[in-house]
């Protein structure tokens, strides 16, 4: 199965460093001038099949992608942005946002999704398309922390850090799995 993974455009939540979380923030003009530019970078692309967040910024960023082409697009919750809780919408700053990624970490926020938590809905959600799309290169419109733990599936724990893996706005990582 080869993987494409690409994230969804700048919001105004990104421009200001407010952890976003699930919480369905729009994107910005920047985001979709983004977005735009990845549909160029994709076009000569074949994709079998889309895999995105139900939230707004990234079927925004899948519309505008996937604009003029017919590819089926499937919606599943399992590949949103991993939940935070009451820290959403806080400046990443103010918060020991790096803590929030370390394995075995308790949730540090009332509602937090922990990291093994985001680990674990994503290997299910690839253990279970496997199969059907062994065969298949499929796009994946996701986000952030979403893109790490895809990292982690399929390459196993980074080298250096979890930000190996982290796709920044609406660049596209490939992955293969045999």
């Amino acid at each position: 199965m080869r993987v494409l993974i690409i994230r969804h455009g700048q919001t105004d939540w990104n421009k200001q460093g407010l952890l976003q979380g699930t919480k369905d923030i729009p994107l910005n003009e920047l985001g979709i001038e983004q977005a735009r530019s990845a549909k160029e970078s994709l076009a000569n692309e074949h994709i079998d099949v889309v895999f995105c967040s139900p939230l707004i910024r990234t079927r925004q960023t899948c519309d505008i992608v996937l604009e003029g082409r017919d590819i089926p697009v499937i919606y599943d919750e399992r590949i949103r942005e991993r939940g935070f809780g009451v820290a959403e919408g806080m400046l990443v700053k103010d918060i020991d946002f790096a803590a929030t990624w370390l394995l075995g970490q308790p949730p540090m926020y009332e509602g937090m999704e922990t990291f093994e938590m985001l680990l674990e809905r994503f290997a299910g959600f690839f253990d279970d398309i496997y199969e059907k799309y062994k065969d298949k290169t499929v796009l994946l419109v996701t986000h952030g922390g979403a893109s790490i733990a895809c990292g982690y599936y399929f390459c196993g724990p980074p080298k250096t850090d979890r930000n190996e893996y982290f796709c920044k706005n609406c660049v596209v990582k490939e992955y293969i799995k045999e």
